[in-house]
């Protein structure tokens, strides 16, 4: 891949595509032998596309994205690392009550067993600041047995199965939501709740959290657990980040919505007010 004037040049064999970088909003490389020039990421940068690469299981596995695409880069940074730890509380307790309520709402979708969805409503109801509960956990075990089946259990190092696609899913959702977080100057390591040293995308996994039911959904109507997690199974959980949703009455793509969020979430931390951040309660996906 290289840079052509300000498109993607894509060479195969023969074979040449070029593609508008104004076209796209992030990349993905499955495979280990794509060469990619200097010029072309840092145009990338400049263009705020994030690009995601893979492992040899064809698995996300790293994410590439520009540090100065932020005009006010340093002083979001600085107000950053000076959040609140009672405001982050009552952010991540908002966080995890929009979380259970979707995957209640996906479940009532599914028709999926009243017990469960009952239970995750009692649960949405009473979750504390800072989650001090772990309404999350319990909510989790009750959710994807209902999804899934008893037998199942939630593997975020798997390949097989239906935690294939959960966790593909899940990569290009956070490469997605790390986008809109350097888009806006924040660091995506410093997180809300998520805090591991090790981990370069907390802050990504802290909004994340109440989309996931969207790839919840694809598995569940498109996938089977004994079949391997193919080509056009990648291409659609990809496309999922372009689903529609209505909020506010305005109809938006999940990728717009995921922005938005970003925004609320800073605007939520700056203002001290948790009902800053933007509801999802009354979205219709469509």
């Amino acid at each position: 891949m290289q840079l052509y004037l300000d498109n993607l040049l894509v060479k195969k064999d023969n074979e040449r595509a070029i593609i508008p970088l104004s076209d796209i909003f992030s990349i993905i490389v499955d495979k280990n032998d794509v060469s990619i020039t200097g010029r072309l990421i840092n145009k990338l940068a400049e263009y705020r596309i994030s690009i995601v690469f893979c492992d040899e299981k064809h698995m996300p596995c790293n994410y590439l994205m520009g540090l100065n695409s932020y005009f006010k880069t340093s002083q979001v940074l600085f107000e950053q690392v000076n959040w609140n730890i009672e405001n982050k509380e009552a952010i991540w307790q908002k966080i995890i009550k929009q979380k259970i309520h979707n995957q209640k709402e996906l479940l009532k979708y599914l028709d999926c067993d009243a017990t469960a969805i009952n239970y995750l409503d009692s649960f949405e109801n009473t979750v504390e600041i800072g989650d001090k509960t772990n309404r999350e956990g319990l909510s989790a075990k009750i959710y994807f047995r209902a999804l899934f089946g008893d037998e199942f259990i939630r593997d975020a190092d798997s390949f097989s199965g239906y935690n294939s696609a959960l966790n593909y899913g899940y990569a290009i959702l956070r490469s997605c939501v790390a986008r809109h977080i350097a888009g806006n100057g924040l660091h995506p390591s410093l997180g809300i709740w998520h805090s591991s040293q090790f981990n370069q995308f907390n802050l990504a996994d802290d909004c994340m959290e109440i989309f996931r039911p969207v790839i919840d959904m694809w598995t569940v109507l498109n996938f089977d657990n004994g079949v391997v997690l193919d080509r056009q199974h990648k291409l659609e959980l990809v496309n999922c980040m372009n689903n529609k949703i209505i909020i506010n009455n305005e109809k938006r793509t999940l990728i717009n919505i995921i922005g938005m969020y970003v925004s609320s979430l800073i605007k939520a931390m700056s203002s001290g007010n948790e009902n800053d951040l933007l509801s999802m309660d009354n979205a219709i996906y469509i």
